[in-house]
């Protein structure tokens, strides 16, 4: 039971990584470009 537990809180953490890690290139490609149009 406890190990069970244990896998599954390990496959949240690694999906929330991944979509954190998503999110945040998603932030640096599409935040660079809209400042380099606001810019110019």
């Amino acid at each position: 039971m406890f190990l069970r537990g244990f896998v599954i809180l390990f496959i949240l953490l690694y999906a929330l990584a991944h979509w954190i890690s998503r999110a945040v290139v998603q932030v640096r490609v599409f935040g660079w470009k809209w400042s380099r149009k606001r810019g110019g």
